[in-house]
């Protein structure tokens, strides 16, 4: 992929200066709470490359003609972690208050 993180088919990524909670607290929405939940998520080898493909920086117009270079050392790099392709994560979501949002099996939190 190169040196330069790509995000969209123009264009190069470059890390915020500041982070999300201080550009929060410095707007009108500085009242904001937030509540945590953790689980634990299962990624399977597809589900890691269909979400690299929703991303900016690995999306398929990005990738172009290395998607398929791209996807087979994706599946063998992680075959050879886990030979089952089965890759647990402590997962965190944050929520604010009025917003509803559904977690695992569809349950609201």
């Amino acid at each position: 992929m190169g040196n330069v993180r790509k995000a969209g088919t123009k264009g190069s990524y470059t890390h915020p200066i500041k982070r999300f909670e201080t550009v929060l607290a410095e707007s009108r929405f500085h009242d904001l709470e937030s509540y945590e939940f953790k689980t634990e998520r299962t990624w399977t080898i597809d589900s890691i490359i269909g979400y690299l493909y929703s991303t900016s920086s690995t999306s398929i117009p990005v990738l172009g003609d290395k998607k398929e270079a791209f996807e087979a050392d994706l599946r063998k790099r992680l075959t050879a972690l886990e030979p089952f392709g089965l890759f647990k994560e402590d997962a965190h979501f944050g929520k604010r208050p009025g917003v509803s949002i559904k977690g695992p099996a569809g349950f609201p939190f």
